[in-house]
């Protein structure tokens, strides 16, 4: 019996099967190689690409010796970003703001990459896996004249990290905004910022709350024994060392912006102890509030002899119809807002 050859061409490969080898390749070289087959090879290669480097833009920095302020946000990873960002410090000396999106690579713990950039005023760090806090330590060091410091789903950041951090730039920093890290939730971020607490003039945090009597309980004990209400928090770093910070109030605060994502859907309003946290804000000017709130701790607000402000939005956990309680109706509203006004602002 004669033996029957068929002939198959790669052309004739369904572009499913490609996709999947691609995906199974991750050599940069191999799949460099692969995409010189043909340009279908090609256009297949760009599609499956998970993870992209800077290498063949590096240069680009060179023509843009007067750029101030920069925003690389970009949908695919982009590993080993550190030789690039030292490139851009040395191409562009006048930067100052810069914004960074799914960078991978971007600092080590000695001094290198973003670290190196040391005229940064404002630096925002989005989904960088592998950030640690090492690597803060190192961009807090190299970076002495941060004011503005944004840190966004960088899931291995801890609240060591950004102690260290704000306790370098302690004399810099007045503008922080931490959201969606898993392992930062609200009260450990509070914790984090002691070092700062009586410069920094705008907060945004965006984490999980995990219960209200966490957040009491860790200025409860100091409280009984301090009549003039100090706060006090201990705080464990790395080697052990037990640093005790003690502010009255949060004095230069100017914003605040606090996305609370309570467990428990009939605790979705302003309670007791966040209003009166947020009544010694001396010097609070505008307030949004996310959510519901009861008129009676509305009131506590007005204590803020600066504010003038103040914005109940029902678009984050709106009550339900048959809530009575926490639900700011129009009367209450009104009072309040007649209240709010009567006052006379100092400045």
């Amino acid at each position: 019996m004669a033996a029957t050859s068929s002939n198959v061409h790669f052309h004739d490969i369904p572009d499913v099967i490609l996709c999947n080898i691609f995906s199974l390749v991750s050599d940069t070289r191999s799949r460099n190689a692969m995409s010189l087959v043909c340009l279908k090879w090609h256009l297949l290669e760009r599609s499956t690409r998970i993870s992209l480097t800077l290498r063949g833009n590096i240069h680009v920095f060179a023509k843009l010796p007067l750029l101030e302020d920069l925003v690389l946000d970009i949908c695919h990873n982009v590993r080993d970003a550190w030789p690039a960002l030292e490139l851009l410090n040395s191409r562009c000396p006048r930067l100052k703001s810069l914004k960074l999106g799914q960078f991978h690579g971007i600092c080590n713990s000695k001094p290198d990459g973003i670290a190196l950039c040391q005229g940064l005023e404002s630096l925002s760090i989005k989904n960088s896996a592998d950030l640690t806090d090492e690597a803060l330590v190192s961009i807090s060091l190299g970076c002495p004249r941060l004011s503005k410091f944004e840190i966004l789903g960088c899931k291995r950041i801890t609240g060591t990290g950004i102690w260290k951090l704000t306790n370098v730039l302690r004399k810099t920093l007045v503008d922080v905004k931490i959201s969606y890290c898993k392992n930062l939730n609200a009260v450990s971020s509070l914790q984090a910022l002691e070092p700062i607490r009586d410069r920094i003039e705008r907060l945004h945090i965006d984490c999980v709350w995990q219960s209200v009597e966490q957040l009491t309980g860790m200025a409860g004990s100091s409280s009984k024994r301090d009549t003039k209400k100090k706060c006090k928090y201990n705080i464990n770093i790395g080697n052990n060392e037990n640093l005790l910070f003690s502010s009255r109030t949060w004095k230069k605060l100017q914003y605040l912006s606090l996305w609370i994502a309570d467990i428990d859907v009939n605790q979705r309003s302003l309670l007791l102890p966040a209003a009166g946290l947020l009544a010694q804000c001396e010097s609070l000017r505008k307030l949004f509030i996310h959510g519901t709130a009861n008129e009676h701790f509305m009131m506590f607000l007005l204590r803020i002899p600066t504010l003038r402000d103040v914005q109940l939005r029902e678009d984050y956990y709106p009550a339900p119809e048959n809530d009575t309680s926490t639900e700011m109706r129009v009367v209450s509203c009104s009072r309040f807002e007649d209240a709010l006004n009567s006052r006379q602002v100092p400045d």
